[in-house]
């Protein structure tokens, strides 16, 4: 029931996350124009107030959702004895969702693989830089809503798992989650400490994003060491 009535709002806020930046891309194709209705400045503060402002709005949704999510957490990592008839109930509730989350991630994907084709013959028919930076919003647009569909329906079914315990919530899994949550934790911190470090004494904020991507890569390594040392099984 919880997760019937926060998952909307989590989809929307994490919608407004993909949204943030489009008025401050949209805005600084406008203010490059040779004749813009307005200074760069003025261009750059509106874009940098929307995308503050849904930031903070998604924020603010993520912390209420999480807070009232917090008592659930156990069912992520603990084996669990549901109450006569509750297993049952929730099949019928999975089941009944089924056809509901299969349209809704079929249409989520054709979007997610048709977002770019305006960018692409936009770009390809040479127009000009704001129409051009237009279609990057839309594609933003585009993925935003499928992003939202994913997660409305994703979100719900995956609450089933967890009471079910099929999928990615079988009682083996859950073990296995719970020895791999400390690793985890530890690994992102020292990767965000070195991205700082390396940050900070080059001053080289716009190349040094460079670390995450590499960080995903030695994580999955990292990840896949650590399951066969703690003889860990999927």
């Amino acid at each position: 029931s919880d997760v019937k009535k926060g998952t909307p709002s989590y989809a929307n806020a994490v919608t407004m996350c993909i949204y943030s930046p489009i008025v401050l891309i949209f805005m600084a194709g406008v203010v490059s124009m040779e004749n813009a209705p307005f200074s760069e400045g003025v261009g750059i503060t509106i874009g940098m107030l929307a995308l503050f402002a849904l930031i903070a709005v998604a924020v603010y949704i993520f912390i209420i959702n999480g807070s009232k999510m917090k008592k659930y957490e156990y069912l992520n990592y603990e084996a669990i004895d549901t109450a006569y008839g509750v297993e049952g109930m929730a099949r019928s509730a999975k089941e009944a969702l089924s056809d509901k989350h299969t349209r809704f991630t079929a249409i989520g994907v054709i979007m997610c693989v048709l977002c770019a084709v305006p960018l692409i013959v936009s770009s390809l028919a040479e127009c000009s830089e704001l129409i051009i930076i237009g279609m990057l919003c839309l594609l933003l647009a585009i993925v935003g809503v499928a992003v939202n569909m994913f997660i409305r329906t994703g979100d719900i079914m995956e609450a089933y798992d967890r009471l079910l315990e099929i999928g990615d919530y079988t009682v083996n899994k859950k073990l296995n989650a719970r020895k791999l949550e400390r690793i985890s934790s530890v690994f992102w911190c020292v990767a965000t400490a070195i991205y700082l470090g390396i940050s900070f004494y080059t001053n080289d904020w716009q190349h040094t994003w460079i670390v995450w991507p590499v960080a995903a890569v030695v994580y999955v390594v990292v990840t896949a060491v650590a399951k066969m040392i703690l003889k860990v099984e999927d």
